[in-house]
């Protein structure tokens, strides 16, 4: 009888179901590592975008509001004068692969969507659904006018919900101090 080289079928079989668990697993592995890095990214570009309008209001002396608009999926940056005239501010919101060129404002919306495929999920402050966070000329983050009635505001905070297939990632501001944490 002569020695035979080689591997039955099911050696065979048995090789490939293997591989083919691993690759899954390396598979769903990447997929929330690339779902992980986007939601970073945009976290990181939003609350960078956000310290920005607070060291800008502390430095021009005027108040800013950012304005995000969840149903659209995006934010923007307003310059607000002593008569509550609001300016939409360039800087550092530009993003020309948002732009639009029948329409000049686009380039002024952030769309996270668009750049990392992740939507602004909630903007809330206290529990309450938001439209815009306040700074003022000395660069304190404050809530909408309506709720400086209430005299323990000051003790909540402004969240904002990232979310990408299903995974989230929050922002949390501190009013006055603005104080950003990545959760």
């Amino acid at each position: 009888m002569k020695n035979r080289f080689g591997y039955t079928l099911v050696e065979v079989v048995i090789v490939i179901v293997i591989l083919a668990i691993i690759s899954a697993a390396g598979a769903q592995i990447a997929i929330n590592y690339d779902n992980d890095v986007k939601l970073t990214a945009a976290a990181d570009k939003l609350s960078s975008d956000i310290r920005y309008c607070i060291a800008r209001a502390r430095n021009k002396r005027f108040s800013l509001r950012i304005e995000f608009d969840i149903i659209n999926g995006y934010y923007r940056a307003y310059h607000v004068d002593k008569d509550n005239n609001e300016t939409v501010i360039e800087d550092p919101f530009i993003d020309p692969a948002n732009s639009r060129p029948n329409d000049p404002t686009s380039r002024l919306n952030v769309s996270l969507s668009s750049k990392f495929g992740v939507n602004i999920s909630t903007a809330t402050f206290g529990g309450d659904n938001l439209q815009y966070i306040g700074i003022n000329e000395l660069g304190e983050v404050v809530p909408p006018d309506t709720y400086f009635s209430d005299d323990h505001w000051i003790e909540n905070k402004f969240l904002i919900v990232l979310e990408k297939s299903g995974e989230t990632r929050s922002i949390e501001i501190s009013p006055l101090t603005g104080v950003i944490n990545l959760l």
